[in-house]
């Protein structure tokens, strides 16, 4: 065979074993999520859904957190939290 095609071939064949041997599958012990914080704050007067401008009676939800997490058997001591959707739902 051509040096050309069996360096390609060879360097495709160890990714691919070592892609399935890095492939270690995580069980999932239990996982859920929760809201955190939060304030409601609500305006004067009262709601009419058929006019959008008028913000009479509306809510506003902020100052929160949506938590959804995920505990693997055999945790380490130390857990890993990534934070993102900065002012946002983390549902959207």
């Amino acid at each position: 065979m051509n040096k050309k095609i069996i360096f390609p071939l060879v360097a495709a064949l160890s990714l691919t074993a070592s892609s399935v041997l890095a492939m270690n599958p995580v069980t999932i012990q239990d996982q859920g999520s929760f809201m955190a914080g939060g304030k409601a704050i609500r305006s004067e007067g009262v709601y009419d859904g058929s006019n959008p401008s008028n913000f009479a009676g509306e809510t506003l939800h902020g100052d929160h957190a949506y938590v959804f997490y995920q505990i693997p058997v055999n945790a380490k001591k130390y857990s890993l939290v990534f934070l993102h959707g900065y002012g946002q739902s983390g549902k959207s």
